[in-house]
């Protein structure tokens, strides 16, 4: 079986990128840590039951619900063939997050829109926006050209953290079309962003190519005045998601966290639009397994009444901490 020797292209066959995708998972399991055997071997069973459909039917009734998502890893997770099926998930999520019609990342894209703007009405300092995990910066392109036909009178310094090299080139040839200030560092200071602050932009960009909580821990607390991270979170465990809640909460005004909630209309609306695409569709239905239930949500809230989690049906769940209680908010469904 052949591997592919250059990156993805959409011409490539779809049964060509299943053979590809499973020789990789093949050839990691001979030299990887024995504890990732049960998330590969999972893995390699989807991309088999992918080929046909009616295969993936009956692994999406009777294997899917049998998986340990405390296990589980997707396939963009490991860094196999040098990072090229990360590029092609990432190349694919832009496509979907640039969709009018699916308008996959609205929620977080309004809300984000909402608290600059209320900011904006009572500050004259630049404010400052960091995107977790943040890929391709999809997001930060769509709310500078939301916020260029309607100016704010103050400018927005967006900041992405990313460990990933494809997320970094990927980032600066999707804000090319915006014309605006785009930096690159290796770690995060204040200083930096005083420096950042200066840039006479209404909008200025920087990617921080490495580890969030490294970069976050070196800023002042409060400089930054909103934090927020899109469907990141759950690749993390039980214990690392709280660690992290709490740990941006302390060093950000705000935070936002936005991400799918489990639910049978995940891995079948996946079915739907993403059968093309089994890199996608893995990332889709795997993600689905680590996501919270509507039920863990509501427990959630409940049990912590600092943030507040606001779910949107068919497009996910917002949870929310804001360090004052008077920043108005505008969400669908408040649990």
């Amino acid at each position: 079986m052949n591997t592919i020797q250059k990156p993805v292209t959409k011409n490539l066959k779809r049964s060509a990128i299943i053979d590809s995708v499973i020789f990789d998972l093949i050839e990691f399991r001979k030299s990887c840590d024995q504890q990732l055997y049960y998330a590969i071997d999972e893995n390699i069973r989807f991309f088999e039951a992918a080929r046909h459909i009616w295969t993936y039917l009956p692994w999406l009734i009777f294997r899917y619900p049998t998986i340990d998502t405390t296990k589980i890893k997707e396939l963009a997770d490991y860094q196999l063939h040098n990072g090229l099926w990360e590029e092609y998930l990432l190349r694919s999520l832009i496509k979907l997050e640039k969709s009018k019609k699916i308008d996959l990342v609205g929620p977080l894209r309004q809300e984000l829109l909402t608290q600059i703007r209320v900011i904006a009405a009572s500050t004259t300092k630049p404010i400052i926006v960091i995107n977790v995990g943040c890929g391709a910066m999809e997001i930060e392109r769509q709310i500078i050209e939301n916020l260029t036909s309607q100016p704010l009178a103050v400018s927005v310094l967006f900041i992405g953290i990313d460990n990933s090299k494809t997320a970094l080139a990927m980032a600066s040839d999707n804000l090319k079309e915006n014309r605006v200030h785009f930096s690159t560092s290796r770690e995060l200071l204040s200083d930096d962003i005083k420096q950042l602050q200066q840039v006479d932009q209404p909008y200025k960009v920087h990617f921080v190519l490495g580890d969030a909580v490294s970069s976050l821990s070196q800023i002042e607390p409060d400089t930054i005045d909103i934090a927020c991270y899109s469907k990141f979170i759950h690749h993390l465990s039980d214990e690392e998601k709280e660690s992290f809640r709490n740990f941006t909460a302390s060093v950000t005004k705000r935070v936002i966290e936005f991400d799918d909630y489990r639910g049978v209309y995940l891995p079948l609306m996946s079915l739907l639009t993403n059968w093309h695409n089994p890199v996608l569709l893995n990332g889709a239905v795997f993600s689905s397994l680590r996501v919270p239930s509507r039920s863990e949500l509501e427990k959630q809230q409940k049990d912590n009444h600092s943030w507040s989690i606001c779910v949107f049906p068919l497009k996910g769940y917002i949870k929310s901490y804001h360090r004052s209680d008077s920043l108005q908010k505008t969400h669908s469904i408040l649990l």
